[in-house]
């Protein structure tokens, strides 16, 4: 272990947490595409692959340019909704949750019920209301109990339930995922939800079952770019390092045009093995590529900081604010690289930032972690106390796991030590 990284094993603990989170995402929203009627099928295709790679910026405008041409369509106006669902805007999808486009969508056809519903159930699980969710998916087998994507929803809610809170019978979500296997029409549907059932099974644990399963997925649809993560994942799991660092570099020239996100797992995957300057190289690459890529830039800050060079990170993260002046996650990523110099009070300054500028966004519990902290050294423990309450309050609600919740609250309480020492 060379001395770079042993100065920077805490924040690539922190981090790697980070990295972990589990966001609620819809995770097989292309079961809806074949239901769509034709003049929306193609955007909703687009719409899939833009949101697979996370351009949210580019989805929200591809849709909006879609309603203005056809203010009235209601497919559209609901697949809007999937995307804030995307965004995590779960608050604001209920409050209209009884506005005329949803009313009009459950009096629908089954497309848009079943998609209401989905969109619905995740939403209420993202508030963290399970027992909500759960019933809107019961309502939708009940409505719908010869339908695939019936059970696939169910199962989807049932295995966040599990995830979330421990609550769901393993047996009994993989018995409705079995279920919307045995009635899926073709073999589009049955790779999908094999592939969720991958997902699922790795996340019990149960990791030679996950990659049987993902397997069987890639059998039926190759083309099915997530299911190559879900295997990859499956591999890692199993200790097979060197046979998923090979299949990874095998996808990035098998499948040209998804080169940059095949490579940035590989990154990501030499990371975990600490191989740091091999993803460094790795990712100067495809930054000369994708030079408007912000973040891909925050990303490689953090590879910098792993190796000691905090100072290439403030420069990456600079430019990746001047690129995506309006994104949160960099200010908090440029207050974490502060930090990790030492600079407490400009560190504390991006903290702020952050929250004002997206207080509701995925990295608040650790920012409100750091702030605490900072306020530790700089010994305002009453600041220090507010904001170690405030984190608190965002873990109960955050959409992680709940040992993801174990771990942030282990944070909050061992920063309450450090107060504890220097006050006595």
């Amino acid at each position: 272990m060379n001395h770079a990284h042993s100065k920077n094993s805490s924040s690539i603990e922190t981090i790697a947490i980070k990295k972990y989170v589990y966001h609620i995402r819809p995770l097989i929203i292309e079961i809806f595409e074949p239901l769509f009627s034709s003049e929306v099928r193609d955007s909703f295709h687009k719409l899939t692959i833009l949101l697979r790679k996370k351009h949210q910026k580019e989805s929200i405008a591809l849709i909006h340019s879609e309603i203005k041409k056809y203010p009235k369509n209601l497919e559209l106006l609901i697949i809007q909704r999937l995307i804030d669902c995307f965004s995590e805007k779960f608050s604001e999808i209920l409050d209209e949750i009884d506005d005329e486009i949803s009313l009009k969508a459950r009096e629908s056809n089954f497309l848009l019920y079943s998609l209401h519903s989905y969109i619905v159930a995740l939403s209420q699980m993202g508030v963290g209301e399970f027992e909500k969710a759960i019933q809107v998916a019961d309502d939708l087998i009940n409505k719908y109990p010869d339908e695939s994507i019936s059970f696939g929803i169910n199962s989807i809610v049932f295995g966040y339930n599990f995830i979330f809170e421990k609550k769901s019978d393993e047996d009994l979500i993989l018995s409705r995922i079995n279920t919307a296997i045995s009635l899926a029409i073709d073999d589009f549907y049955k790779s999908k939800y094999l592939m969720y059932k991958a997902k699922i099974q790795g996340l019990m644990e149960r990791y030679e079952d996950s990659l049987e399963a993902i397997e069987q997925s890639l059998n039926l649809d190759k083309f099915n770019i997530s299911a190559y993560s879900v295997k990859i994942s499956s591999l890692m799991s199993l200790k097979r390092d060197e046979e998923a660092s090979k299949l990874l570099d095998d996808y990035s020239n098998q499948f040209p045009e998804d080169e940059k996100w095949f490579l940035s797992k590989k990154a990501s995957f030499l990371v975990s093995t600490e191989h740091f300057d091999e993803a460094i190289d790795i990712m100067e690459e495809l930054r000369v590529e994708n030079q408007d890529d912000s973040g891909l830039l925050c990303n490689l800050g953090y590879y910098y900081m792993y190796i000691g060079d905090t100072e290439k990170s403030i420069e990456l993260i600079n430019k990746a604010i001047d690129m995506d002046p309006n994104n949160g996650n960099l200010y908090d990523s440029y207050g974490e690289f502060l930090l990790e110099e030492n600079r407490h009070e400009e560190a504390l300054k991006k903290f702020i930032t952050a929250l004002k500028m997206e207080p509701d966004e995925w990295f608040v519990p650790y920012t409100k972690i750091n702030i605490a902290s900072i306020y530790v050294h700089l010994g305002d423990w009453e600041n220090a106390e507010k904001y170690l309450n405030d984190a608190k309050i965002v873990i109960t609600r955050c959409a992680c796991s709940l040992n993801k919740r174990d771990e942030l609250i282990k944070q909050v309480e061992k920063v309450r030590e450090q107060i504890k020492n220097k006050q006595e």
